[in-house]
């Protein structure tokens, strides 16, 4: 099996990963004892040298909550959380609710 090499998004979900980490006061060494790997290998995640599984990355995210994404582009959100694309299923819901009560005062 052939090492998938690293692009920009595992770049970026690997330093939202460290904030989120940070923002939750644990240290690498900390979330690699949660999920069962060295704190070198939770560091080459977040300076996305190496890839992250979304399973991998979801473990760590479970770890890390409730950490809210503040900070966090709503574009890179669901990237993150497994929450997120429920979260802005329902805030899309909400906007096409209130612009259609809008539109039915007009």
């Amino acid at each position: 099996m052939s090492r998938q090499t690293p692009n920009e998004r595992d770049r970026t979900i690997g330093r939202e990963l460290a904030l989120r980490r940070r923002a939750a006061n644990k240290t690498q060494q900390h979330v690699g004892d949660h999920i069962g790997v060295t704190w070198q290998q939770i560091s080459k995640y977040e300076r996305g040298e190496d890839c992250i599984s979304a399973s991998r990355r979801d473990q760590i995210i479970e770890y890390l909550e409730p950490v809210p994404l503040t900070g966090f582009s709503e574009a890179q959100a669901p990237y993150l959380s497994p929450r997120s694309e429920t979260y802005l299923r329902t805030e899309l819901e909400n906007v096409v609710r209130d612009l259609n009560s809008i539109l039915d005062r007009l």
